[in-house]
């Protein structure tokens, strides 16, 4: 209490003035308590302005003169002078002086030492000011930072272009590509620009062209070169609105990245190489500070699609580049209705929307994971069956719906069993994964028969040989998903007992053999697999790794000896195609990468022993000592067991009660992943891959011989024709009647 101001100025106020104490005046603050506190803080607010106003008073007097002496009352002035406080005397006045004795002995000027004048405080503008200079200094100081890393990265590319000059003699020659529609490639003319630096627009120029990596004539053959052999096959282009003349000025990354994706098929030596460095570097450029538009999303999705081969499978960056497009394209709204007055802009901006599905379904297929686009996307939903129909598409992209909604349906099935890494604890808590595949199975068999005969029936079908192709390989995709599934049930069927006649057995065999069949008849005599996208190599290495699996002795009494023979020569030529050189580019192509895994999984499956026991007179296969052989204990699919305890022989096999053998997983037995993640990583390719050896076997006689050609019918677009009776012909399956 006496730390309180009321307190200390209660009672005490009256007798600390002298004043004599009233017993009345008493006897009023004792009834009134909350009115003498108001009297003491009033009271105390009165001292408190009377302070006030004498310091008031004392700043509003004149300032004290500088000079020394006696004031007018006689008093000596207060403190030392400046030249005594420097000596820490005090100063000494003779009488009469306004000097003090040291300062008029040695002539200096008598002042007292003063308060040093403080600089005013800046302001709120002025403080924003000078924020604001210091922003523009550090931007300038990061281009100029920027600005000497780009010189060094041009510098770099001027010279790798130089060292390409040389090379202009050696150009690798490709065997002579098959004839195409040429729908698109009609339309690019030549290129006429100015490319001298004093010109105009030269800072407008793409990178690429004003390093003299390529000149105006090869931008024309690059631009034929993708709209004829890769665009068919990656339908993501209009060759009307993606002509070089059009996306020098629109957008410089396109203009970039066609020319970098189609230099992986050109003659000279070391310009894709080169190329995709600057296309990767206007990539990045692109997402700091580029502009949000469809001609970015579709830059990102092509280089998502054809990255650069790394040595190792956990160094490819693709999935960024598809991930940043997605978003991109759901920033700008193409995964909307397009109501543009442009008719042609639209299609092309729901095509854009279409392939980024295609490519986000097949990532979240081949890893087994969630995808990024929801499953029953609206577009897909509602279009997928009409979109393509009007007179401005492409006659490409009936097939691209069609492959859209088979990975809808393959989605949804991943939506029904979850991420593959959860299934093992679902499986342990009852989740039926067998039942669940088998059903679906037989529902995407209807979907796979519905789009197989609305493509078939395309009358342009007979008369371009790349739309030909496109069908075939729709319907080997379609084996290679049917695959996916299957395998799910495979692989938890096993750990409950398989037999021979199994559905889960009897169908993954058959449609890993049509995947095979339809490369080997159909697709590599036309001359364009070695055009195909990388995925596709993937799909076909799958089904073959599924068979050869079969043939492990411990899965040996689920087939027939006839069963393994059509495996073995299946494989082997297929093996046979993917490492020829008519298909395969180097030795970081795909498809020299996924040849030698099955090499190596057919040498340690298709033993002696097992010649012997199916009758087989064909040669093992034999490593021409360039390929790196697997010192791990398990190869594909297995995986180490959590359970040491070991089981049964797995070649003494188990019995039914009819007879009939049964194979199960043991404790202890290596666990079968037949995830696509896990077959990627078991496929990685070495350190340094070497170009595959050719001709491990002889290529495989077909109708049409070697890569040949399908005979060329004269091209007459068959626009329009009667879409509705090809409903009539394949009418949707019932349980797809709400997509």
């Amino acid at each position: 209490m006496s730390g309180h101001p009321s307190s200390s100025s209660h009672i005490p106020l009256a007798t600390a003035h002298g004043g004599p104490s009233n017993s009345a005046t008493r006897q009023r603050r004792t009834n009134r308590p909350r009115n003498d506190l108001i009297v003491v803080e009033f009271r105390h607010d009165q001292y408190a302005q009377a302070s006030s106003s004498e310091s008031e008073e004392e700043s509003s007097r004149p300032p004290r003169s500088r000079k020394r002496g006696h004031d007018q009352a006689g008093n000596k002035p207060p403190g030392a002078c400046v030249h005594c406080k420097s000596l820490k005397v005090r100063c000494q006045f003779s009488p009469g002086e306004t000097r003090c004795n040291r300062c008029t002995a040695g002539n200096h000027e008598c002042v007292a030492r003063t308060r040093k004048r403080r600089k005013a405080a800046p302001t709120h503008d002025d403080l924003r000011v000078r924020a604001r200079q210091q922003d523009l200094q550090i931007q300038s100081l990061l281009a100029k930072l920027d600005q000497l890393h780009i010189d060094a990265k041009v510098t770099k590319w001027v010279e790798q272009s130089q060292e390409l000059d040389k090379l202009r003699g050696d150009e690798v020659a490709r065997p002579p590509a098959p004839e195409t529609c040429h729908y698109y490639s009609s339309l690019i003319g030549p290129l006429d620009i100015d490319l001298s630096p004093n010109g105009p627009s030269y800072s407008k120029i793409p990178m690429i062209l004003r390093t003299g990596i390529v000149d105006s004539r090869e931008v024309i053959d690059l631009f034929n070169l993708y709209f004829e052999r890769i665009n068919p096959f990656f339908t993501l282009l209009d060759g009307e609105l993606h002509c070089p003349q059009r996306l020098i000025w629109r957008s410089s990354l396109l203009f970039t990245v066609i020319i970098a994706c189609a230099a992986r098929h050109h003659k000279r030596q070391g310009l894709w190489a080169l190329a995709m460095d600057i296309a990767r570097d206007s990539a990045a450029d692109a997402l700091i500070m580029g502009p949000v538009d469809v001609e970015t999303v579709q830059s990102l999705l092509i280089l998502a699609v054809y990255p650069v081969p790394k040595k190792k499978w956990l160094e490819d960056k693709s999935w960024l580049f598809m991930g940043a497009a997605i978003r991109m394209a759901q920033e700008i709204g193409l995964d909307k209705p397009q109501t543009g007055t442009d008719i042609r802009e639209n299609i092309n901006r729901t095509r854009a929307w279409i392939n980024a599905y295609c490519v986000d379904g097949s990532h979240a297929t081949q890893f087994g994971k969630m995808p990024m686009i929801k499953y029953d996307d609206y577009v897909i939903r509602k279009y997928a069956r009409t979109w393509y129909m009007s007179l401005d598409n492409s006659p490409y992209d009936n097939t691209l719906c069609g492959y859209a909604e088979l990975l809808q349906d393959m989605l949804r099935f991943r939506r029904q069993v979850g991420p593959m890494s959860a299934l093992p604890d679902r499986f342990r808590e009852g989740f039926d994964i067998v039942s669940h595949s088998i059903e679906f199975d037989k529902q995407f068999v209807e979907l796979i028969s519905f789009w197989r005969e609305r493509l078939e029936g395309d009358p342009n079908v007979k008369l371009c040989p790349v739309i030909r192709y496109r069908c075939h390989n729709f319907r080997m995709i379609a084996s290679y998903l049917r695959l996916v599934i299957l395998s799910v049930g495979f692989q938890y069927r096993l750990k409950q007992g398989l037999t021979r006649g199994d559905y889960i057995v009897e169908e993954s065999v058959k449609v890993a053999k049509d995947g095979i069949r339809t490369v080997i008849e159909l697709l590599w005599p036309s001359g364009f697999l070695s055009w195909a996208m990388e995925a596709n190599f993937l799909y076909m290495a799958f089904c073959a790794g599924f068979l050869l699996n079969l043939l492990r002795p411990k899965l040996l009494p689920l087939l027939d000896a006839e069963h393994c023979r059509d495996i073995v020569k299946l494989v082997k030529e297929l093996i046979a195609i993917i490492s020829s050189k008519e298909v395969i580019l180097d030795g970081r192509h795909s498809p020299a990468l996924y040849s030698k895994f099955l090499i190596n999984l057919l040498e340690k499956y298709y033993t002696p022993a097992l010649r012997d026991r199916i009758g087989s007179a064909e040669s093992p296969p034999q490593h021409s000592g360039d390929e790196d052989r697997s010192s791990e204990a398990y190869s594909w699919p297995d995986r180490p067991s959590h359970e040491p305890t070991p089981g049964p022989e797995p070649d003494e096999g188990q019995y039914g009660s009819q007879g009939v053998p049964v194979v199960r997983e043991q404790d202890g037995d290596a666990e079968m992943d037949f995830s696509l993640s896990h077959f990627v990583e078991s496929a990685l390719p070495p350190p340094n891959p070497a170009p595959p050896q050719q001709g491990y076997w002889p290529m495989p006689n077909t109708s049409a011989g070697t890569a040949g050609t399908y005979p060329m019918d004269p091209m007459q677009w068959q626009y329009p024709f009667s879409y509705p009776a090809i409903f009539d012909m394949a009418s949707p399956p019932q349980h797809l009647q709400s997509y």
